[in-house]
């Protein structure tokens, strides 16, 4: 897989794992189109009220940051970087060796960025992929275990 920026140095990326790991989030969306036609697209996004950081990422991987008004005055502003698809997935496979608390979802995400890849037959793109009985199943069993994994709340963790 060719890599966006080869130039990061190991302390680099252990430092934007760490930061993902804390501030990040990796995940598969479902878009519905005006034409009924319905895609899925895999990205991964930090939010941090700095916005220094996000600024740094998306220069190194592309994506967009956002910033917006705190909802209170004495709120800080809420920044966000978010990058999507392949670029994501170039994103993701750089930074998920060195992943201590998210790899799991990064794994999850990055095999369903593997599974529409393998939908797609000779002849076709990405946009006329069709897929098996089991690519979809596999595909919505994916979409399913990203979307426990970054569910909010109490998890019950074993001892």
């Amino acid at each position: 897989m060719e890599l966006p920026n080869d130039g990061l140095t190991t302390e680099e990326l252990n430092y934007i794992a760490g930061f993902f790991d804390g501030e990040g989030c990796a995940g598969i969306c479902k878009q519905k189109k005006k034409s009924g036609y319905t895609s899925n697209a895999i990205y991964a996004s930090v939010a941090n009220s700095e916005v220094k950081v996000l600024n740094w990422l998306q220069q190194h991987f592309g994506g967009s940051v956002t910033v917006s008004k705190g909802p209170k005055p004495n709120h800080k502003d809420k920044c966000a970087w978010v990058i999507w698809s392949s670029l994501a997935g170039k994103f993701l496979y750089m930074i998920q060796p060195y992943l201590r608390m998210k790899d799991e979802r990064v794994e999850v995400v990055l095999e369903f960025q593997r599974s529409q890849r393998a939908g797609i037959r000779p002849g076709q793109n990405r946009h006329s992929a069709r897929y098996t009985t089991d690519e979809i199943s596999h595909r919505d069993f994916l979409m399913e275990k990203i979307h426990e994994l970054n569910h909010r709340g109490k998890v019950e963790t074993p001892i």
